[in-house]
């Protein structure tokens, strides 16, 4: 009876799924970045569920991406739902996914603004922070361990939030018109890049 308890209890843990590895951190290589779109996740608000999209060098929930290809060929996908990023484990850093040479770096402004560089340029707008992302267990971006806020900015019918990292805003001075939530990676690891996003 113990072998067949130990043949059983052995089936069941291969079929479960492998713990992520280096202290619940999610891999990614230079080789095989990883590829994901960002998705909002604060139940019973309007931003649940949103995605995460680039528009005029910040990141929004209820903004399309916008994106150019100057090529006017088909090597790149304008993807106007889908803002696809690329993250290497170990750098802290994050990129958009683009094809557009010396790529786009995001970055957080003094203020907390989630921003992101043009095409061709290292230029911020204003003090920026490149370094301190990271992806905790379960598929979640943070900046400097915390989460994030979304604000409501621009359009209010439809509703626009401007994403904002929480661990530079104090708690005591975050907007009434602002809400926390779980950025959840959603992984596309053959998604194809965009030329560039603006």
């Amino acid at each position: 009876m113990k072998s067949a308890c130990a043949i059983l209890f052995a089936a069941v843990a291969a079929a479960l799924p492998s713990p992520v590895p280096n202290n619940n951190v999610l891999q990614g290589t230079p080789e095989n970045p990883l590829k994901f779109s960002g998705q909002a996740l604060r139940a019973s608000s309007p931003i649940h569920f949103g995605t995460v999209n680039a528009n005029g060098k910040a990141f929004w929930i209820g903004k399309d991406a916008k994106t150019y290809n100057p090529l006017n060929n088909n090597t790149c996908v304008v993807d106007t739902n889908t803002t696809t990023f690329s993250y290497i484990n170990g750098q802290g850093q994050v990129s958009l996914y683009t094809n557009v040479p010396g790529g786009q770096q995001v970055y957080v402004k003094d203020d907390g603004s989630l921003r992101f560089t043009g095409p061709h340029s290292v230029a911020t707008d204003g003090n920026a922070t490149f370094t301190g992302f990271g992806i905790a267990y379960d598929a979640k971006l943070q900046f400097e361990n915390q989460d994030w806020l979304a604000c409501l900015g621009g359009s209010i019918s439809p509703a626009n939030f401007q994403i904002y990292a929480a661990s530079r805003i104090p708690a005591a001075q975050i907007p009434k018109d602002c809400l926390g939530f779980t950025w959840h990676d959603v992984y596309h690891q053959n998604a194809t890049a965009a030329w560039q996003y603006e």
